[in-house]
């Protein structure tokens, strides 16, 4: 259970990540999504995929390396403050994941992304990259969040029960 306030959060970061695949990913066929919830296992998925060139691509061309690894570029990515995007208006950039990684961790949850040969995991124990010998042409991402009895609340929000689980 979560506040109204950090489901408007999460739900934007999400969202994110839907529009991310259309924006980066230069996909000819678009991006797909679905969701499943897991009543026996108190779990919601949530999945996006595109065939698009992937995250390392991106990465390696805005930073002009050509040789950086899938697991470098990935670990790029994840760092905030990090983005492939030009600064418009002082706007801050690179900082959407930053708090649906703190909610997935908060959450005992994960988010996987495959792109390229790469491979993160945010959530269990550190963040993890590696490089995979096998290549996924495109990205996919997979949020899996607990749907157990706590609730769920942003850290500034002022009304909360000690029970709840802020962050």
């Amino acid at each position: 259970m979560i506040s109204e306030a950090l489901k408007t959060h999460i739900s934007s970061r999400v969202i994110e990540i839907y529009l991310n695949g259309f924006n980066h990913a230069r996909s000819p066929i678009g991006v797909f999504s679905c969701g499943q919830r897991f009543p026996n296992l108190e779990e919601l998925k949530l999945a996006f995929v595109d065939f698009g060139v992937g995250i390392p691509a991106t990465v390696r061309a805005y930073l002009d390396k050509p040789t950086m690894t899938s697991k470098n570029a990935l670990e790029w990515a994840f760092t905030p403050g990090h983005t492939t995007r030009d600064i418009i208006d002082n706007v801050a950039r690179g900082n959407g994941l930053k708090l649906l990684n703190k909610f997935i961790e908060a959450n005992n949850g994960k988010l996987e992304i495959y792109s390229d040969t790469g491979y993160a995991r945010i959530g269990i124990d550190q963040p993890y990259f590696a490089d995979r010998t096998i290549i996924f042409q495109g990205t996919f991402v997979q949020i899996t969040l607990k749907c157990d009895s706590k609730h769920y609340t942003l850290a500034n929000e002022e009304d909360f029960d000690s029970e709840e689980l802020l962050f």
